[in-house]
């Protein structure tokens, strides 16, 4: 896992900088620790609750971008083609990560995922979308 208050200050910056919301996809015991955490925001943050795998699929494919660890979302994100950015830990990228479609998709494998700042991730994400921190 990485952080949870770091993804919150990465879906603040997404949110505030270019307008994005914040969708919370995966298994519901991951959900609720979310819904649960003090920056969560029930008028800022949607959690897609109780969703079939098919159903995660489709709310994955209609975001513009998504960031993930290595998840079974993020695995979703590939088979649908929605361009990530994606966090590994001690997994190798190269064994589990994105194996088509790499234009899509950007890795950033850091072990341990922990030592990884929110800036870090900030500027990776605005890199790839070619946008300013």
């Amino acid at each position: 896992w990485w952080p949870l208050d770091r993804f919150f200050q990465v879906a603040q910056h997404i949110r505030e900088r270019h307008g994005h919301p914040t969708v919370f996809v995966g298994e519901n015991e991951s959900l609720n620790m979310i819904a649960g955490h003090r920056d969560f925001d029930s008028t800022r943050h949607i959690v897609a609750r109780n969703c079939s795998v098919r159903e995660s699929a489709f709310i994955i494919k209609q975001a513009s971008r998504m960031l993930t660890t290595d998840s079974g979302p993020m695995h979703l994100a590939f088979a649908v083609g929605c361009p990530t950015l994606s966090l590994f830990g001690p997994t190798n990228p190269a064994l589990h990560g994105p194996c088509f479609d790499l234009h899509l998709h950007q890795v950033i494998h850091r072990n341990p995922l922990t030592s990884l700042s929110a800036d870090e991730v900030i500027q990776a994400w605005c890199e790839s979308i070619s946008c300013s921190p």
